[in-house]
């Protein structure tokens, strides 16, 4: 099973991805939380976004003077789902 995605916008619009394989890892975790493992990805990858979205938004603050509350605010997660363990940050 491949498990977290993330997707987002660099400055010059590049797209980034991360991705890992955590078979085993799955294997056992899954025999400790058993039906709870979809809950707990899709909370450690939403959680792994908004790290991100915090860090994005700190990037734009040093790079940009005086940016405006509108600006700092620019970005938005989508978060992961127990059916869909995919988490995205993106740009308004």
């Amino acid at each position: 099973m491949t498990g977290g995605f993330i997707r987002g916008r660099t400055s010059n619009d590049r797209f980034f991805n991360v991705t890992t394989d955590v078979t085993l890892l799955e294997r056992n975790i899954r025999y400790q939380l058993g039906n709870d493992l979809p809950f707990v990805l899709a909370k450690s990858l939403t959680q792994l976004a908004k790290t991100a979205q915090g860090i994005i938004a700190r990037g734009i603050v040093d790079k940009y003077d005086r940016p405006t509350r509108f600006t700092r605010n620019a970005t938005f997660i989508e978060p992961a789902t127990k059916r869909k363990l995919e988490a995205a940050v993106f740009f308004k």
